[in-house]
């Protein structure tokens, strides 16, 4: 039997907004009952974060040695010492089929500049994208709607990237014009979200922070050769620093999964990460 005395109490108190690292919560309860809660739901609940981590940091930094030019220029542009004058891939190429036989027809219809994005899109799409969304739900569950945030943003985006490259690669997207602008929007809109998330970051460890502003700055760097619309000169060289920037991210991202892992597996406070609180 309820408690009358004990309702009329409670109904009795002001309601109230409280910030809790699930979000706002509207509520009569006291502040140690809303604390146990939140508690209660990170001890219930496995980590999902070191698979979120690790799913990020292969999936961004894969892409970000692309974007960088590690393969070459991206797109199929010429920037500098990346890409190859007509002359010399017409001899490369020649060289090549002399030893391995004409380039088969599926390959050979391939847009220059985006065989590297096709061998990525498995990665983007299951480890970068699926594993890390479904990450991100499991942090929603445990009240770390940061983390949940950060992943479901993250996953959707590489399961988009690896759309628009398969589109890329059969040639139903052009990679010129009002496309290569719209990619460059959706490059500076992950660039904001990321500095959002950064922002949201401060006060949890270095190592987050670091991840979230590093990849703020290459999302940012590697939109503007995309929002001016071309794919050749010194624009492509801001891209491609962009792409390194990536890479440092993603280096932030396994070395924070790891201390959560290790950790967590020994009970202790083995590996710093630059704070008291790992989310």
């Amino acid at each position: 039997m309820v408690d009358v005395p004990t309702v009329d109490r409670v109904r009795e108190r002001q309601e109230r907004a409280t910030w809790t690292t699930a979000g706002p919560v509207i509520t009569r309860m006291p502040d140690e009952e809303v604390l146990a809660l939140e508690e209660r739901a990170m001890a219930s609940t496995g980590d999902s974060s070191p698979l979120g981590l690790w799913a990020y940091a292969t999936g961004t930094w894969i892409v970000g040695t692309v974007i960088g030019g590690a393969f070459g220029t991206p797109f199929g542009g010429a920037s500098g010492a990346t890409a190859a004058s007509p002359p010399v891939a017409a001899a490369a190429t020649a060289a090549v089929q002399s030893v391995t036989g004409p380039v088969p027809a599926h390959l050979a219809m391939i847009p220059a500049g985006t065989i590297h994005f096709i061998a990525v899109v498995p990665i983007l799409l299951i480890f970068g994208g699926i594993a890390q969304f479904i990450a991100g739900l499991f942090s929603y569950r445990r009240a770390s709607s940061l983390l949940a945030t950060a992943f479901t943003c993250y996953g959707a985006f590489a399961v988009l990237a690896a759309t628009a490259f398969l589109l890329m690669s059969g040639g139903a997207l052009p990679i010129s014009g009002g496309s290569l602008v719209i990619w460059g929007f959706l490059l500076e809109s992950f660039a904001f979200i990321s500095f959002a998330l950064c922002l949201a970051a401060i006060g949890t460890n270095l190592a987050l922070v670091a991840m979230l502003g590093l990849v703020g700055i290459g999302f940012a760097l590697a939109g503007i050769p995309n929002l001016a619309g071309v794919t050749t000169g010194g624009w492509v060289i801001i891209g491609n620093i962009g792409g390194w920037f990536m890479v440092a991210s993603a280096a932030c991202a396994y070395y924070l999964g790891m201390a959560i892992m290790v950790n967590s597996s020994w009970k202790r406070s083995a590996i710093g990460f630059g704070g008291r609180r790992p989310c």
